[in-house]
């Protein structure tokens, strides 16, 4: 297809179609890594864990890595959040630091991080965000 044939209307409705299909596409991402985690298969597939396995086998940046398996188990705790990231709702970074902030919580005292608490903040992460504060 030559984008350049496209009309600006075309453009917006492609674009909007493309994003949307791939939040679909990240959700069977993130279910399927959920599958492997809980299998361990990547032990299977010759690696120590499913970090190593997404940069060394799958090929992704340790970044991205990173973000996905957050997701991956976030989405085991609180299944809910897959619909908020097929909208667009929710974000991989959104629900990274929400993951990376629990760890954090749990390293310095010692204390889990309720499923319920991780909404929470994912909630005030998504209403606190403004697309005009970045644009200042």
């Amino acid at each position: 297809m030559n984008l350049k044939t496209l009309d600006q209307s075309e453009l917006d409705l492609r674009i909007k179609s493309l994003a949307q299909k791939e939040r679909e596409v990240l959700h069977e991402v993130l279910e399927t890594l959920k599958e492997i985690d809980a299998r361990k298969s990547y032990l299977d597939f010759g690696f120590s864990s499913l970090f190593e396995y997404l940069v060394q086998g799958v090929g992704y940046s340790e970044g991205s890595a990173q973000r996905r398996i957050d997701a991956a188990r976030l989405l085991r705790e609180l299944p809910e959040v897959a619909a908020k990231i097929q909208t667009g709702e929710i974000n991989l970074s959104q629900i990274s630091l929400v993951q990376k902030a629990a760890r954090e919580v749990v390293r310095t005292r010692a204390q889990p991080v309720q499923a319920e608490q991780k909404m929470e903040v994912l909630e005030r992460l998504n209403s606190s965000w403004r697309p005009s504060l970045i644009c200042r």
